[in-house]
């Protein structure tokens, strides 16, 4: 099962709105920027639906013959999103942005904003740790002995620019001098003439 965590007062809106319709047949759309975790929350939520990408229209044609809950990501990238039908479903879509506000609005009875990560600087903070545990785990480098107090957060991109960034500063301040030496070595020779 999946987890999300959040502090941020819109989110847990989403969540209670979902919760208080958890066991009705509607079908609601999560839309905001890329990697703000839409993905993550419909799935923590909905852990027993099966998952679904508007990247294959065909793929989500049968799944919606086959099942009474689903979640469907990228939505937008349906090419005929009006054919569809959601009678008697529960559908939890989410969406990089709004393609036709028409059909949206004729398709879902609930539509949710996600807030940016900037928007929601408390979850910043604690994905902050998620990613420097991970990193280290990832690297096998203790957390002790790195300095993790002035790293240049990216938020550019939501969780993938802000794991990046993470993992750049991690990497930085773990280097030896031998590292860096085969780095310059590499660098110098790829681009001096």
């Amino acid at each position: 099962m999946e987890t999300f965590f959040s502090t941020s007062e819109k989110i847990k809106h989403i969540i209670k709105n979902f919760n208080l319709t958890k066991t009705l047949y509607v079908s609601s759309i999560i839309i905001g920027d890329a990697h703000t975790g839409k993905k993550s929350l419909a799935r923590s939520l909905f852990p027993d639906a099966p998952l679904v990408s508007g990247t294959n229209q065909k793929e989500v044609e049968l799944a919606l013959k086959s099942y009474d809950e689903l979640i469907i990501t990228d939505f937008e990238k349906l090419v005929n999103q009006n054919i569809l039908d959601f009678t008697n479903k529960r559908i939890i879509a989410t969406a990089n942005y709004i393609g036709n506000a028409n059909i949206i609005d004729n398709t879902f009875a609930f539509i949710y904003m996600m807030p940016s990560l900037e928007e929601r600087p408390e979850d910043v903070q604690y994905l902050k740790e998620i990613y420097i545990n991970e990193a280290s785990k990832t690297l096998m480098l203790k957390t002790d002995t790195l300095s993790m107090e002035n790293i240049t957060l990216s938020l550019k991109k939501n969780t993938k620019s802000l794991k990046k960034s993470i993992y750049t500063h991690i990497m930085k301040q773990s280097m030896q001098a031998s590292d860096i030496e085969d780095i310059l070595f590499n660098y110098l020779l790829k681009h001096l003439d």
